[in-house]
């Protein structure tokens, strides 16, 4: 089939062309479709040719993504959809067709239904524990089944995995308790452990096929058109209005409703954690385990939210600051009670900055600012933002005297680019902090323009696997610089693309269509000061320490659609030369400590375990071929537990100026303690403190 662009006049006549799609939600769809594409051709850094080629591999990935573990489809419907469609996917996006969505969708929708009466035949029959047979976990190793027989043979080996580990566990616990000669546990027999595990996986994969039964026609499109969009790559994605809502509250920290985290659970609305300080633990007794069954809006009558899915019943209990919602509860000794609740902004603490100071027997003072994302408030003016937290931090820190800061960017998955470049500037006089891409422009150059340094002393950077973006960016600036040492995994994640959301209500003149929702589409890439991408190599540590995951393939490499790495001219910088002088040598120390911890040699042996578990998907569904596993995994994990126990001279201490207001608020102080507790078994964190105190040595060598 012929090769179809979008011609960059197209995206302006959007705004003409469709004035006509005005009755039905499910007449906007073609209007959906086309919106994200113009946005794609037009706005994206490196643009796929939407041709056969894309088809197919569009094809390919929205059945995957629909039946990751290819139990759902079969293999005639793979076949029929890959004859029909496999080169007129591309067509149907600019032609406004949804005949492959459709027919997958009816299909799907089949095969799921079809799964009712075969999840209750196999449920009824039971399953034979001593037959010796093995289950694929992994579907990348595996086919789609063949017909319906060989279907209910691949869920029956499935469901029969599921009750065996339940009831694997139970006996192994019961066999444990009884060597302990533990009287408070409750002795049953295998039949009865066996009926509840029975029972207990019936009971979840019936929760999970009415799910696939309530996915509305809405739910299906988005996974459509992202499966589409991430063929571009794995960071274009489309946001229906709810997501795009999620995406705001996450990466600035802050929503207006009631402070609480809901599940759905048996056709219930449950309460599974009350946020502290929030509107509901001020005003009201709600709490967890709480059942939410009615929500009533100031004025109006009370609504009934029982078999509601989730999403819907978070948009009516959220609502903004001020207005009351009353919730009707269930609580957990059956009692029913009625609680208005005032809805404010909820802050949502854990994704803020938050810092310590550490010592050892050296009793060198060493700040600690633990980072967990690159958050910024784009709702309002003055909003709070990751770097005047950090700068905040700083002034305390710096306040009790500390000689050396380390920054914990480990699982920082990035924020705001802006955010970074203010929170360089922190750390040196002034310079480049990133060089930003677009298309085939020239790259800009983002840089910190304020002489003022908020932190001349040493600064170490600790990250790991699943430090991305932002993270990458900040790491590498200062290690390009000198600046810092970086500390941490053998890479980092990898994502060197920046992203942008395109409101697509914005592209349409008429306003009766409803909320369409955005897109957000790759538009940049960045690259260091030195001209490198942080893309797919992702920043080398300065020190490599051991972890888990050394020895298995994460982060953006492992993605099919990722850009590429690429190089561009280096700018003018500054080094700290100093530092450069002590680097290698306080290098050379951390490998001799390292070498000789015990900790970290076991960490190396567990790094191996974990790829060669990795590597091998399949289990056997023989009771004591699978209890002679479960107890190998259980000493495995047993020793990784034991691991990383308290260090006895890491001595980690509240801020003192943190300290009133922590004193005058329990919660927050309990919640604190319990970090602080989690943060003494850190051998990575206790190594970077000894990477500190080095720095710190090597600054007075030299300024003496």
């Amino acid at each position: 089939m012929r090769l179809i662009k979008i011609a960059a006049v197209l995206l302006p006549l959007v705004f003409v062309s469709f004035g006509f799609y005005l009755k039905s939600k499910q007449e906007n769809e073609p209007l959906l479709l086309n919106l994200i594409f113009s946005s794609l051709q037009n706005g994206h850094y490196n643009p796929s040719q939407i041709d056969d080629k894309f088809s197919e591999k569009a094809l390919r990935n929205y059945i995957e993504n629909l039946d990751p573990s290819k139990r759902i489809f079969l293999q005639e419907d793979v076949k029929k959809l890959t004859n029909q469609f496999k080169t007129r996917i591309d067509n149907e996006i600019f032609t406004g067709e949804l005949s492959f969505f459709e027919t997958t969708y009816q299909i799907f929708n089949l095969r799921i239904k079809n799964l009712d009466p075969i999840f209750e035949k196999i449920m009824l029959e039971g399953f034979d524990f001593n037959k010796n047979e093995n289950i694929e976990l992994n579907a990348d190793k595996s086919a789609f089944p063949k017909n319906e027989k060989a279907q209910m043979n691949l869920w029956r080996k499935y469901l029969k995995y599921q009750v065996l580990s339940q009831y694997a566990n139970k006996l192994e616990n019961q066999r444990n308790a009884k060597e302990k000669n533990d009287t408070n546990y409750n002795v049953e027999s295998t039949d009865s452990i066996y009926a509840q595990s029975l029972r207990n996986v019936k009971k979840s994969n019936n929760q999970w096929l009415d799910r696939m039964h309530e996915m509305r026609r809405k739910d299906h499109l988005s996974i459509y058109i992202n499966s589409l969009t991430s063929l571009f790559d794995p960071h274009t994605n489309y946001y229906p209005p709810k997501d795009k809502e999620n995406f705001d509250i996450n990466i600035s920290g802050r929503l207006e409703g009631i402070g609480a985290t809901l599940v759905q659970r048996d056709g219930y609305i449950n309460i599974v954690r009350v946020v502290p300080g929030g509107p509901a633990f001020k005003q009201s007794t709600l709490g967890a385990k709480d059942i939410i069954l009615k929500v009533q809006q100031e004025g109006e009558e009370a609504v009934d939210i029982t078999g509601w899915r989730i999403d819907d019943a978070i948009k009516i209990i959220r609502g903004k600051k001020g207005t009351t919602v009353t919730l009707t509860v269930k609580k957990p000794n059956e009692s029913i009670e009625e609680i208005s609740i005032v809805r404010d902004v909820v802050i949502i603490e854990e994704t803020y900055a938050k810092s310590l100071l550490l010592q050892d027997k050296d009793k060198k003072k060493v700040g600690y600012i633990y980072l967990p994302g690159f958050y910024t408030d784009f709702s309002k003016s003055g909003g709070r933002t990751s770097w005047k937290d950090v700068k905040k931090e700083i002034e305390k820190i710096a306040a009790d005297n500390a000689q050396a800061l380390i920054i914990d960017l480990r699982n920082n998955g990035g924020g705001s680019l802006n955010d970074v470049v203010q929170m360089g500037g922190l750390f040196i006089p002034k310079g480049p902090i990133v060089q930003v891409k677009y298309k085939a422009d020239k790259p800009y150059i983002m840089k910190d323009r304020d002489p003022q340094t908020q932190w001349d002393e040493p600064l170490v950077i600790m990250v790991n696997e699943f430090s991305a973006s932002a993270s990458e960016i900040l790491a590498a600036a200062m290690q390009d610089y000198k600046r810092a040492i970086i500390v941490g995994s053998p890479q980092t994640h990898g994502k060197g693309t920046v992203q942008r959301f395109v409101d697509l209500n914005k592209m349409i003149r008429n306003s009766d269509i409803g909320d369409l929702g955005a897109v957000k589409l790759t538009t940049q890439k960045f690259y260091r000061i030195n001209g490198g991408a942080t893309q797919l190599k992702g920043v080398i540590p300065d020190i490599i320490l051991p972890d888990f995951f050394s020895y298995i393939e994460t982060g953006e490499k492992e993605y099919e659609n990722a850009l590429n790495w690429d190089k561009i001219d280096a700018l003018k910088y500054q080094i700290y030369s100093a530092n450069e002088v002590h680097f290698s040598e306080i290098k050379i120390n951390s490998e001799k400590r390292v070498g000789m911890d015990s900790t970290f040699i076991k960490t190396e042996q567990v790094a191996k375990t974990w790829k060669k578990d990795k590597d091998n998907t399949s289990y056997s569904l023989q009771l004591d071929n699978y209890i002679e596993g479960l107890r190998k995994r259980k000493e495995q994990r047993k020793f990784q537990n034991n691991l990383f126990k308290k260090i006895d001279e890491f001595d980690l201490q509240i801020l003192s100026m943190d300290l009133p207001l922590l004193e005058a608020d329990s919660n927050k102080l309990n919640t604190f303690q319990k970090w602080q507790k989690t943060l003494q078994k850190d051998h990575h964190l206790f190594e970077s403190l000894q990477i500190a105190e080095d720095l710190i040595d090597a600054q007075a060598l030299t300024q003496n």
